[in-house]
Formats: structure tokens, sequence, C-alpha cells
């Protein structure tokens, strides 16, 4: 009993915590409402999604989710930041008048209808029979999958769709073969599919089209053929630009000398030299070759005469 007692005391701090920041944001979306464009509806009914917070800035960075007649609305998230129990800025994302853009409030088809459809016409073809496994509430679900397959997420939602939200139920099915994970909303009234992705990319190719493939080869289009030996002695590279995610995402630019002579060991050992001997003699009893060659370097000759002009010294 006492360590139950200590339990609550230890996390009733936390609650009036959460609790106070929650009402710091309604009042912030009650003040801003025309600001942000919207009705006094979309500022109500919406929940905590989650909930980060930095050490180094003491910013508590909030995701609330927009509900509408106590429904979630997909991908109506907003973040709002917190900090000295004020808020300081907030990442808009709710949808404007939803309550009169939203089609039905009642559902036409059960959760488990609902995820019939979904798995014919994704041609899952697993013959298992799901069950309702849990029910947070009449909109939220955990269903049963098939043996050792984890465990399908079911949530009644509104998609936005143009200037409609759609009753729509959502489902994360992870497929028994591994090669799908899909994210998919359908219609909660006709069963209509009315988004699906595939969380796992994969590229399907037939054996007639492997050699037509546009596939991506390092060693031809990572280098350059036949570089003239000016162009190699220049330190030029092909490189992707520091935008381009990938070599299939853009071609490769090339880049003449990007070194710096400052940070180049060659040269930064010649200049060292050279500021001793500038210090201790002066330039009109330096040896010719070697008066070159400082002239060469304050110019920034390129790196390959400056050697030239090194070894002429030496040899010298």
């Amino acid at each position: 009993m006492k360590k139950a007692l200590l339990f609550i005391a230890f996390l009733f701090p936390l609650f009036l915590f959460s609790q106070r920041e929650n009402i710091l944001i309604q009042e912030y979306l009650n003040s801003n409402q025309a600001k942000l464009g919207l009705a006094p509806s979309d500022i109500k009914g919406w929940i905590v999604e989650s909930k980060a917070t930095s050490k180094s800035t003491g910013i508590n960075n909030y995701y609330i989710r927009q509900r509408s007649n106590e429904i979630e609305i997909y991908g109506a998230v907003s973040n709002v930041w917190i900090k000295n129990n004020q808020v300081i800025q907030i990442g808009n994302r709710f949808v404007k008048n939803a309550n009169q853009k939203a089609n039905a409030v009642n559902p036409q088809l059960s959760v488990l209808q609902a995820l019939s459809l979904v798995k014919t016409k994704l041609e899952i073809n697993d013959s298992f029979a799901n069950t309702i496994l849990n029910a947070t509430n009449a909109k939220t679900f955990i269903l049963s999958n098939v043996p050792n397959g984890r465990k399908i997420k079911a949530k009644l939602v509104y998609q936005p769709k143009g200037s409609q939200l759609l009753l729509a139920w959502h489902f994360e099915i992870h497929v028994p073969s591994h090669n799908h994970v899909w994210n998919v909303r359908i219609n909660a009234l006709d069963g209509s599919i009315i988004e699906q992705k595939d969380k796992i990319i994969s590229c399907h190719i037939a054996k007639e089209e492997e050699e037509t493939h546009n596939n991506f080869f390092f060693y031809k289009s990572g280098y350059k053929q036949n570089s003239a030996l000016t162009e190699v002695l220049a330190g030029s590279y092909r490189v992707l630009p520091y935008n381009i995610e990938s070599p299939n995402h853009g071609p490769r630019q090339l880049i003449v000398s990007p070194a710096d002579a400052l940070a180049s060991l060659l040269d930064g050992m010649i200049r060292m030299v050279l500021q001793v001997l500038m210090k201790r003699l002066p330039l009109a009893i330096m040896c010719m070759p070697l008066k070159i060659l400082l002239i060469a370097i304050l110019v920034k000759v390129p790196t390959e005469v400056k050697a030239l002009l090194l070894i002429f010294r030496i040899a010298g």
C-alpha cells in the first residue's frame, strides 16, 4: 500500500506539469485562432501525440493531433514549442473547418469487414480469420494476424481528400512473408482504397528486361574514361554535388583543383622553409631558381609547375 502511494505521489507532479502545458497550448490556440486561420471547433478536442525535450535549448516540443467529432484527422499534426511556461512557436498543420468537411461520423463497415476488403484488394492471401484482440475504444483496435505475425493496428480516422475529410479505417499490416508493410486507409462507407503505401521498397525486374534495366554501374559513371594527363595532374575529380542524394539522383560534376594550397602538405612545407629563408637572407643573395620558386608559389602557379621548379632547384 505504501509503495502504491509513493508511486502515485511521484506521478502526480508530472501529471500536473503536463496538464499545465496543455492549458498553455489551448490558451495560445484560443488567442491566435484568427491568425492561424482556424474555426473555433478546429482547436478543440486535440490530443497530444508525443513530446520531446531539448536539454540544450530548454524547449519542450509537443506534437498535437487534430480531431473532429472525436475522430483523429490523419496527417493533421501540429508541433508546439514551449519554453519558460509560454508558447514560443507553432507549426500549424490543422485542417480549417474540419467539421464542415467531414463526410460522415459513423462507419458503414466494421473494422473486421474493412480489413477483409483490404486483404483482398492488396492480394494478401493468408486465409486467416482475423479477430479483435483489444479495443481501446470504439475507434482503436489491435487485431490478430497469422501465427508468429505482428498484430495489426487499426483506427478510425478522417483522411483528407481534396476539399473533404473522408471517414476511413486506417491499418498497418505486416505481411507474414516480410516483403510488404502496408500503411493503408480504406473508405469506411464504400470500401474503396483511399490511400496505400508500402513501407518496404523493392525493384521487380522481368527476366526479359534485365539487359535493358537502368542499373547504375559505378565503374562507368564514377570515373571519366580516357582522362587527359593534364587533367589528372591538375587534381580534377568527378563528384556528386552536396545536395545530390546518390548517383541515381543526379549527374556528377567535374571539380578542378579543389584543394586549398595552405592546407596542402607539400605547399605548406615549402612556404614554411621560404618564410625562414626570407627572414635570414636578403632576396638579392638568394639563388635564382629559389627566387623563381618563391614567385611561382606566391602567384599560385599550378602544382605540377611548382614541382618541376623544385626538381630543377635540387638538380642545380
